[in-house]
């Protein structure tokens, strides 16, 4: 079994989407694992209410639709961790309304993107180490 964070990528630019892939598999091949993508904003509906993933990278401007509309339509996700990737700094404070707990304006800078990531694996390493240290405690020597 695998131990890589999972991720989606939603966004109606291919040329984003291969950037975002080839940062990806650049520097976390081996902890981050592309489950899919989708430029389509009811093909990615359709993958969401179904997947969960790890992470999802989420344009905002997905043509009649935006980021934000498929959150809705899919009732938000709460165990994933939402970066949002857009041309549009104003969207900013509605982004992390609905969750985002990181903003990567485009052209996509791969330092704020490793960043990003870094942040998340971090977090989840410390995650793990409490819920270790928490079974650890609650064991009988």
């Amino acid at each position: 079994m695998s131990n890589k964070l999972t991720c989606y990528i939603v966004d109606n630019e291919d040329h984003a989407i291969s950037t975002i892939e080839f940062l990806l598999e650049y520097h976390f091949s081996t902890t981050v694992g592309l489950i899919g993508c989708s430029t389509n904003y009811q093909e990615a509906v359709n993958f969401l209410s179904l997947h969960t993933p790890d992470i999802l990278f989420l344009d905002i401007e997905l043509g009649e639709h935006t980021g934000f509309d498929l959150l809705e339509q899919i009732g938000g996700l709460p165990h994933t961790d939402i970066i949002i990737i857009t041309a549009y700094s104003e969207y900013s404070l509605e982004a992390f309304k609905h969750g985002a707990i990181n903003y990567l304006l485009k052209p996509i800078n791969s330092e704020e993107l490793i960043h990003a990531i870094k942040r998340i694996e971090n977090r989840n390493k410390k995650i793990v180490e409490l819920e270790n240290k928490s079974i650890r405690v609650l064991l009988p020597s």
